[in-house]
């Protein structure tokens, strides 16, 4: 068969032994086969009741207050209504893999673009091994050779001399599987860890430069980001400018190795000039990774992939880059902002937002105009909407879809072992709805919302200090950059005592 020949070629290519073999043949067939037909992966709350009953209360809730709601954040709460449902299940392999090989389906056409000016002249140096090592997550997977988690596996690249060697091996990477809401299926690519540490030496030291430039504010977090959109705005409804929130479809795998060279020559021009050429040759590394499929090693150029350290900062460049080139906006501030694939523009007319829009369409960037807000007097950035009409003494906070939030919280994407991380059930399932409740704080219904999931909940969502501190260490193991990017109001677990929903949640308890 076709997937033994794969294995077998890839086997012997990076001289894999049994074990890592037989990890490898088990990705491959987990992708193969999809999880369409397993159980959803949810709170005790939906095995409970169930979905439908779940949706229908908080439907009697929400009706009731509609009042509150205008119309453009009852559009965007009626399109995540929609939506809601199990997060977990995968499509099959045959469903996704056309979609996925128009990862090489990318343009070689040179472009015309002006390169991005560094904002703040620098000189970077790369970090040394040690301390890149020191922030790489122990939970998250290792890739090739391995196939096990980080944590057990990093300290061998202390040894330079090993993590060259390895890097030299150019290994592939590999399929793993991301599941979202509508059976909603992506391939992530698992990096080897020799270029996740070769890489993260300039990765991280550029990434706290980027944090310092002003059209970067979410790097920053939410309260920097809720600062600049409400300035933006703000003005724009004062100058009568349009405001532009776009949207893309299939963004990484559009950045072929052109757009992805407008990345790395931005990064060279930040750093010492003596680390150019390295940093060329983990540009030229990541635009030719091959990716091991169940149809065989594919190789070749391709678009950014996901699961490299460089991939949020690169398609947050590669955007301001075409972004600037058009001349009609300024860079960063309440004029712009950008981040991976998402961004918001204030722009002087519609003619304006047309050629605007179109620039990034001549390039080969598919713009989902249904999904691009162009508007007066609101825009939306990281999943939240900044409307003039919820202005409060001069400033917005940023909406968070409650109907979004529901489904978060009962339906995961992934199961976690929390046993393993010797964490309570109870708690685990408390302070994970906390953390996802947080991002509605500024929403109309935020009491609302929170009263109505805490009145579902069997133990009021309590949880003990034991349990979280062991959830923060999980996380910190868990999740690639924390501590370095937070752009959610509830991603600093360890300051949960803070968050308003632990705050409303305090009340309720001692109320009822």
């Amino acid at each position: 068969m076709k997937r033994s020949r794969t294995l077998d070629q890839v086997s012997k290519m990076y001289n894999l032994n049994f074990t890592e073999t037989d990890e490898l043949s088990r990705v491959l067939q987990r992708l193969v086969k999809g999880s369409l037909d397993s159980p959803n992966i949810c709170s005790p709350v939906i095995e409970k009741l169930g979905e439908a009953k779940v949706l229908d209360g908080w439907d009697k809730v929400f009706n009731s207050h509609k009042s509150e709601i205008n119309d453009t954040l009852l559009s965007i709460e009626m399109n995540e209504r929609e939506k809601f449902g199990s997060r977990s299940r995968a499509k099959p392999w045959r469903d996704i893999k056309d979609k996925f090989f128009d990862f090489w389906n990318v343009s070689s056409t040179p472009y015309n673009l002006k390169p991005l000016e560094p904002e703040l002249k620098s000189r970077l140096r790369p970090w040394d091994i040690k301390r890149v090592i020191e922030v790489i997550k122990n939970s998250t997977q290792s890739g090739l050779p391995f196939l096990v988690k980080k944590g057990l596996v990093k300290d061998k690249f202390l040894d330079q001399a090993y993590l060259l060697k390895e890097w030299l091996k150019k290994y592939a990477a590999v399929p793993f599987v991301r599941t979202q809401e509508m059976l909603k299926t992506r391939i992530v690519w698992g990096i080897p860890i020799a270029n996740i540490i070769y890489e993260g030496a300039y990765f991280y030291p550029f990434l706290e430069y980027q944090k310092k430039l002003s059209w970067r504010k979410a790097l920053l977090g939410p309260d920097a980001v809720d600062e600049v959109a409400s300035a933006m705005v703000v003005k724009a409804v004062s100058q009568g400018d349009l405001l532009v929130s776009m949207d893309f479809s299939a963004y990484d795998q559009s950045l072929g190795p052109n757009l992805q060279s407008l990345y790395d020559e931005y990064k060279c021009s930040v750093f010492q000039p003596q680390y150019c050429d390295t940093i060329l040759e983990i540009g030229e590394r990541r635009v030719n990774i091959p990716m091991i499929t169940p149809d065989g090693l594919k190789e070749g150029p391709h678009g950014l992939p996901s699961g490299s350290a460089d991939t949020n900062e690169a398609g947050s460049v590669i955007q301001a880059t075409i972004a600037a080139d058009t001349g009609l906006i300024s860079l960063g501030g309440d004029s712009s902002q950008f981040h991976g694939d998402d961004s918001i523009a204030r722009l002087s007319g519609k003619e304006e937002v047309d050629t605007y829009i179109s620039s990034f369409e001549r390039l080969g960037l598919e713009v989902n105009r249904t999904k691009t807000f162009i508007a007066s007097n609101f825009i939306v950035f990281l999943q939240r909407l900044y409307h003039i009409d919820y202005i409060k003494e001069g400033k917005l906070g940023g909406i968070y879809s409650a109907y979004r939030a529901l489904n978060r919280v009962y339906n995961f994407e992934r199961f976690t072992d929390f046993v393993d991380e010797k964490i309570d059930g109870k708690d685990f399932n408390s302070i994970r709805t906390i953390t996802v409740l947080e991002n509605c704080k500024f929403h109309p219904l935020f009491e609302e919302i929170v009263t109505y999931v805490w009145s579902l909940d069997k133990y009021n969502l309590k949880f003990s200090e034991n349990g979280l501190s062991k959830y923060v260490v999980m996380v910190r193991q868990s999740e690639g950059t924390d501590g370095l990017i937070r752009n959610q109001y509830g991603t600093d677990v360890s300051g949960i005592k803070n968050f308003e929903t632990y705050k409303l949640l305090q009340k309720l308890n001692k109320e009822g």
